[in-house]
């Protein structure tokens, strides 16, 4: 079963710093691609512990799934169906959201993503500018707009899945948070 599968790899990366290092009770968690693979694993992983859960992707029918398996759980959640190419739109995003929550948002968690395969030739240039605007400037909208929130908490985690792209674009990405005052 590929969830059981994405589920065991989440705990064995994750397990250790989340389940010791941080109460996640009541905690909102913001995580995007959440209807399937590693973001459907973080989903139910952290509504486990106790977070509120922010579902985030494109398919509102999957979404619902996972929330499904939430509400059974017991964990508070919402699904907030939400195309990430459009980056001007993330902060009307994060608004929804925190307002759903009645508050700002304390774990980022970047699980969206494309590849882009085929041979350069091949493929449409579109799919290049799509695959960075998924996988570098969406992930940067979605800091940008939820660290106005966790630094006036003093609190917050974010959390950057890496997709198939170059290792010197998102060693940008890990410097961000860290520049802005942000551990991540």
């Amino acid at each position: 079963v590929v969830y059981e599968d994405n589920y065991q790899q989440f705990r064995g990366y994750f397990s250790l710093f989340f389940w010791i290092m941080i109460d996640l009770n009541n905690k909102i968690i913001l995580i995007t691609g959440s209807s399937s693979g590693i973001g459907r694993a973080c989903s139910i992983a952290f509504g486990k512990l106790g977070a509120k859960i922010a579902l985030t992707g494109r398919s509102e029918k999957r979404m619902a799934k996972v929330k499904e398996e939430l509400d059974i759980l017991g964990v508070h959640s919402g699904i907030f169906k939400f195309d990430l190419l459009q980056d001007q739109d993330i902060p009307s995003l994060i608004k929804e959201v925190e307002k759903y929550f009645d508050n700002t948002i304390d774990i980022l968690i970047n699980s969206a993503g494309i590849g882009v395969l085929g041979l350069v030739e091949n493929v449409p240039l579109e799919a290049y500018k799509d695959n960075f605007k998924l996988n570098f400037f969406a992930p940067v909208e979605l800091i940008r707009s939820v660290l106005p929130g966790m630094k006036k908490k003093k609190f917050g985690q974010i959390i950057n899945f890496r997709w198939n792209v170059t290792d010197n674009w998102y060693n940008w990405m890990n410097w961000i948070p860290k520049y802005l005052g942000i551990t991540t």
